[in-house]
């Protein structure tokens, strides 16, 4: 579970990744859905936050500073989950399975 805001979510998932397309198949959208939250976000704080290129995507000075003000929040976050937690709240995880085709059917 995540409390971000779903563009901050994206942009942390595009920041780890480094491409659209591998922070589209982790959060499950398309990498179109994933361009646009990522530009609402940019026209939102009134800044670029990546520098695109066909190697992928670079976090800009901006960027880097909202990058170590997600990381800031997602601890507090943790800490308020953990807390939550101890009253009852139930913890989600994804969890994927790999592995030949011919395994994976059985």
């Amino acid at each position: 579970m995540s409390l971000l805001h779903p563009g901050l979510e994206a942009f942390l998932v595009v920041a780890r990744h480094g491409t659209v397309r591998g922070a589209a198949a982790q959060i499950g959208l398309t990498q179109t859905g994933v361009t646009q939250r990522i530009r609402t976000l940019e026209k939102k704080v009134g800044v670029t936050l990546f520098t695109r290129s066909r190697q992928g995507m670079r976090l800009t000075q901006e960027g880097e500073a909202l990058h170590r003000y997600c990381q800031r929040v997602g601890d507090m976050e943790g800490e308020l989950l953990s807390f939550l937690g101890d009253s009852g709240t139930e913890a989600s995880f994804r969890l994927v399975i790999t592995g030949p085709s011919s395994i994976i059917r059985a």
